[in-house]
């Protein structure tokens, strides 16, 4: 049978001799991409049970924009990427990298491939832990694509050679890929509407998909082509800012939702405006219909401070998704897999959180279930924070998820 590159867990594997198959049963491997053809080694994993395939077949899966995920580490002692017990972590991530494939793919959710190289952020002298690969996975996964794993040499070399904390964090990756397929109903859900963010094929928009990802704004990305249509009360903000396209037809759909009652946020002037009721230094507010318009005097150049700044139109009050105690966690609330529930996924890129993490979501729920690779579920108790529901989950060690639901 061929691979299944969105569901299977694939990797690729570099000098493949049948003494590797053990190996690779050790985390569950069920299929393996190799640079050409290996008659012996390929005989070997079919009787294992494992596919095989050629590089070829990575033809339609996506490397470009993806960085090796986790913590960036410095080589050296003073780079400004040093994170100290006050300021935040460097994060590299992809979740947002899957949803914005996703959006301008109609729907298709994508099979990340990229490589421990240069091209996704791994110098020759970056420290990188074993336990990154098993991020990669889970972040891929719970996005509701796949990734295709790519061990950097030092891991490869210590996998044969037996080492220890290689070997467990090569059996951790395998025990979380079954996990994740046992979850597999809560993981790839649509992100909630609250803060929608319009993107298009450039580096630029690209660029604020990326960041208000990584800043918990908590973004459904949706193709600039493709506007939904207004829905009070859900779509709190509208994004239309570092697009190449904005024709009137496209701004009639945008300011349709300013009607309603949404803030619509762009870096760009529309032709019809409202009644200015506030001027900034960079920006001017409009009243439009039931909602607003704030107009940006330049095109989004700092997309980490713009995306900030779109969590402070929602207030901390309406925020889809917030985690405290864990700085190297990312947040993101989607829908359930049932009317009215809520999942919030947790994706930590550092080391495990050392204490409990406080967690919000927007809506009343009554009842959560922890769910984590490794920990039975678990119930936690709800509590009711104005407009937001508030848990405490257990430490968090590389992904975890809340499933909410109405009591």
């Amino acid at each position: 049978m061929p691979l299944d590159l969105t569901r299977q867990l694939v990797t690729r594997w570099t000098d493949p001799q049948p003494a590797h198959i053990d190996i690779l049963k050790k985390a569950g491997i069920e299929g393996v991409v190799l640079e050409k053809p290996d008659a012996a080694f390929e005989q070997a994993a079919h009787q294992a049970g494992i596919e095989t395939a050629t590089i070829d077949v990575l033809k339609s899966t996506v490397s470009k924009g993806a960085l090796w995920p986790g913590v960036r580490t410095p080589a050296k002692r003073g780079d400004d990427e040093t994170a100290s017990a006050s300021s935040e972590p460097w994060l590299d991530a992809n979740a947002w990298l899957v949803a914005y494939e996703k959006a301008l793919n109609g729907g298709k959710a994508p099979v990340l491939s990229y490589q421990p190289d240069k091209e996704a952020g791994l110098e020759k002298d970056r420290y990188v832990a074993f336990e990154t690969l098993e991020i990669g996975l889970i972040e891929a996964r719970m996005s509701g694509g796949n990734f295709v794993l790519a061990l950097e040499p030092r891991y490869r070399e210590a996998l044969l050679k037996d080492d220890a904390k290689a070997t467990t964090a090569w059996t951790s990756l395998g025990k979380t890929a079954k996990w994740l397929n046992e979850n597999r109903k809560y993981l790839g859900l649509p992100v909630r509407p609250q803060v929608t963010v319009l993107v298009d094929r450039s580096d630029a928009s690209a660029e604020l998909a990326l960041l208000a990802y990584r800043r918990g704004a908590n973004p459904r990305l949706v193709a600039a082509t493709a506007v939904p249509a207004p829905n009070p009360g859900q779509i709190l903000v509208i994004v239309a800012a570092n697009l190449e396209k904005h024709d009137a037809a496209f701004q009639r759909k945008l300011l349709a939702h300013a009607d309603a009652g949404s803030i619509v946020v762009t870096d760009w002037k529309p032709d019809h405006l409202g009644k200015e009721i506030k001027k900034q230094e960079d920006r001017t507010f409009y009243q439009m219909g039931k909602g607003q318009l704030v107009v940006y005097n330049e095109t989004v150049i700092d997309a980490s401070e713009f995306s900030l700044d779109v969590i402070d139109l929602i207030t901390y009050r309406k925020r889809p998704s917030r985690l405290w105690n864990a700085l190297a966690t990312i947040p993101l609330a989607t829908d359930g897999p049932g009317p009215g529930e809520v999942v919030l996924q947790a994706i930590n890129y550092g080391q495990p959180t050392r204490d409990e993490v406080q967690a919000r979501v927007l809506g009343h729920f009554g009842n959560a279930t922890y769910l984590a690779p490794g920990n039975d579920p678990k119930t936690l108790k709800t509590y009711r924070r104005g407009e937001l529901t508030e848990v405490y989950m257990p430490k968090v060690e590389r992904g975890a998820i809340v499933h909410f639901r109405k009591a």
